[in-house]
């Protein structure tokens, strides 16, 4: 059998060589491939690492605004800059996401971004909070300078209980807040931990 094989390609010298550069192709290709494969993750995975860096340096603001309104001892969420996350290359690249990253490491970004949602609603309730708590002291304090001695005394103290319910309930909100973003600050950015 071998003497055949043999037999037939010395009547056919260029089959060796093209079986040879056939194979060579492949290699070629299939090594471009990888190559093209592996740079587009790398690309990626950078334009989502610069966006989280972006948005860790925003937190890093909001972080210091919180902490100057400790230090002066007041609570007041209209005083906050509140920034606005940015989110266009994470969401641009959700449908080649498994493709560039593993599963962890996709499994970190969604945490992240959705830390960054969690701060949103939480400044959100707390911002409602605060005024309607405002609301119902500056009530309480009408209520209590009406011509009915009565009925003035029961609705103004209804109203400033509300409004100190409201606060306290404000104050619990801001405590997580305040965590959240300390958390969020001290992991940093979820691809280089990865």
């Amino acid at each position: 059998m071998l003497t055949s094989i043999s037999k037939y390609l010395s009547a056919y010298p260029a089959i060796p060589g093209v079986i040879l550069g056939f194979s060579l192709s492949q290699i070629a290709t299939y090594a471009r491939d990888i190559l093209s494969s592996n740079k587009k993750a790398r690309s990626i995975r950078k334009i989502i690492e610069i966006e989280i860096d972006y948005n860790l340096d925003l937190l890093a603001l909001l972080k210091n605004d919180v902490e100057d309104l400790r230090k002066i001892d007041t609570l007041n969420p209209k005083s906050l800059s509140f920034p606005t996350w940015h989110r266009k290359a994470f969401e641009s690249q959700l449908s080649v996401l498994p493709e560039a990253l593993s599963k962890n490491s996709i499994t970190e970004i969604f945490k992240f971004y959705g830390g960054l949602d969690k701060l949103i609603a939480i400044y959100s309730k707390t911002y409602d909070l605060t005024n309607s708590s405002h609301q119902a002291t500056k009530s309480g304090n009408e209520a209590s300078r009406s011509d009915n001695l009565i009925s003035s005394t029961f609705d103004s103290s209804s109203l400033w209980h509300q409004a100190s319910t409201l606060w306290e309930e404000c104050l619990e909100e801001w405590k997580g807040f305040e965590q959240l973003i300390e958390d969020m600050h001290k992991k940093g950015n979820p691809l280089y931990r990865i």
